[in-house]
């Protein structure tokens, strides 16, 4: 049952691939990374947050730097992953816009911020904005197959 659910898990992950490949191509992804991070800001969960965690991205994934940009200019406490191991990460805060230009990226591509910014404790933020390639009508998300926020969001949660 495991290798078959890896399986079909893994044959979804090259299909969702391909597909924001082409998306990428036809310039789809910047247009709905757009719409989704205007959404995003106006959820009424993330305007009564304080603080925010939020993923920043890889190239075939909604682009979250207008996102972050507009979470600092509300005055919000702003948190983003920093790979620290194979399958963990620690979140640090991103502390203004001119920081959010100068994030250095990580083996992956990934940018990161400091670690030298303040650290996120598990209690301390209101919301977690995680990335996946692939979501089901009921929310389940599907992502890059790391398990990177899996482990980290269960080690801090």
């Amino acid at each position: 049952m495991c290798s078959a659910l890896s399986s079909a898990k893994s044959t979804l992950r090259r299909q969702m691939r391909l597909v924001l490949r082409n998306a990428e191509e036809a310039g789809e992804i910047r247009k709905k990374s757009e719409d989704a991070c205007k959404a995003l800001v106006q959820l009424e969960v993330v305007q009564k947050a304080q603080s925010v965690a939020v993923f920043l991205s890889m190239p075939l994934e909604i682009q979250t730097d207008a996102a972050v940009r507009s979470l600092l200019k509300q005055g919000k406490t702003v948190y983003a992953p920093v790979v620290t191991s194979k399958d963990t990460m620690e979140f640090y805060t991103v502390g203004s816009e001119d920081e959010l230009g100068c994030l250095h990226k990580n083996h992956w591509g990934i940018p990161e911020p400091k670690r030298c910014g303040e650290e996120m404790l598990a209690e301390g933020v209101d919301v977690v904005v995680t990335p996946g390639l692939a979501f089901d009508r009921c929310g389940r998300r599907l992502g890059q197959g790391k398990v990177r926020f899996c482990c980290t969001l269960s080690i801090q949660g």
